[in-house]
């Protein structure tokens, strides 16, 4: 099987982390904003907008969770709370729920992005509308990130705990040429190849 170099995979799972995290502080800034005048200004509300609400807030929660940083000593409690089965199982929950509220929303407000004014409630709706589907989208590339890498790595050594175990407690540049550590080791100097070849 070829090697695939995986180190790169922690600190794209931290952009990614970074963004979602943005999209959904500002969601939930603008649902609650969106909420609040729609109770005071108008009869009723738009049943979607506290579900969103939520769904960032807890999204929130769930990056601020999985972004911390756990001691080597931590207890086996812990590590299992915060096990990459975990993190993929709660990203494909938000990424449906996020899905659900999104389509809801768009459901219940026909015609909001073809023929909504400038009134603040359709920008409040047509952002809500935007962040949620961004927070979808990078709730989705996480999850196929860390599935397919998750994978990949326990090919290449079924024995390994890969699953149970926090995402950070894993070497991912185990298989990397550019890792002293890894199965491979360091890669070729080309400077070496060129000179011994000319």
């Amino acid at each position: 099987m070829r090697s695939i170099d995986t180190t790169w995979v922690p600190t794209a799972r931290h952009v990614l982390y970074s963004l979602l995290a943005t999209s959904a502080t500002v969601l939930f800034l603008l649902a609650t904003t969106l909420l609040a005048y729609e109770l005071k200004w108008t009869v009723g509300y738009n049943k979607p907008v506290p579900a969103l609400l939520t769904c960032s807030l807890l999204t929130v929660a769930h990056c601020a969770w999985f972004l911390r940083p756990i001691d080597a000593n931590a207890s086996t409690k812990r590590r299992r709370l915060a096990s990459l089965q975990l993190e993929l199982v709660s990203l494909a929950g938000f990424a449906l729920f996020t899905l659900a509220c999104v389509s809801r929303l768009h459901a219940s407000t026909p015609g909001l992005l073809s023929s909504c004014g400038v009134h603040f409630i359709c920008s409040a709706l047509q952002g809500c509308l935007s962040l949620g589907w961004l927070s979808f989208l990078f709730l989705a590339l996480l999850f196929a990130l860390l599935l397919l890498c998750a994978l990949y790595h326990r090919r290449r050594n079924p024995h390994f705990t890969l699953f149970r175990e926090p995402f950070v407690a894993y070497d991912w540049a185990i298989y990397s040429r550019h890792s002293a550590g890894g199965i491979l080791g360091p890669g070729p100097d080309l400077a070496q190849v060129g000179r011994s070849n000319g």
